[in-house]
């Protein structure tokens, strides 16, 4: 990101880092192509209870994080 990029999504990129995590190890990861951010996981080998992933609540969490966020700051996008 340029500065001004950097400065607009400052604080939603920060509440994402803020917001909980299962285990409290954040390991989400965030890539801005353009004009679209996509969110990653880092995964854990073995996390997690047999049957369900656990981390898709992180990734769940973080994205609406970030889109409460660009919603209050009223920046336009979809």
């Amino acid at each position: 990101m340029d500065e001004n990029e950097a400065v607009e999504f400052e604080l939603p990129l920060e509440m994402v880092r803020l917001g909980p995590s299962a285990s409290n190890k954040q390991p989400l990861r965030i890539i801005k192509d353009e004009n679209t951010f996509h969110f990653f996981v880092c995964r854990n080998k073995g996390y997690g209870i047999a049957g369900y992933d656990l981390q898709k609540n992180d990734i769940g969490i973080a994205k609406c994080h970030f889109d409460l966020t660009i919603k209050e700051l009223e920046i336009k996008g979809s």
